[in-house]
């Protein structure tokens, strides 16, 4: 049977606790939660073009609608789906 160096020994214990302290420090809200952020400033931005929506669809200004999914598209790469449909599902823009 092959034995393990001292050295060897140490740095995978050392790596286990590091591990250890990591998931620990994770599990009990220490480290930040990157995805929570995001889903946050998501659903802010969602909720600042649903108010800016519906004062556009009040006063029926279709021309600047289309403008601001253009602009919002453009300025957030990530985003794969935007639409606006009317109260029976049909798709406007």
């Amino acid at each position: 049977m092959k034995y393990l160096s001292p050295i060897v020994r140490l740095t995978i214990g050392l790596s286990c606790l590091t591990a250890t302290a990591l998931f620990i420090a994770s599990v009990a809200g220490v480290m930040p939660d990157h995805r929570a952020e995001r889903m946050r400033a998501r659903a802010e931005l969602t909720e600042c073009i649903a108010v800016h929506f519906s004062t556009l669809a009040a006063r029926l200004d279709l021309t600047c609608m289309a403008n601001v999914l253009a602009e919002v598209i453009s300025r957030n790469p990530e985003l794969q789906s935007i639409a606006i449909r009317d109260a029976e599902g049909k798709y406007l823009f």
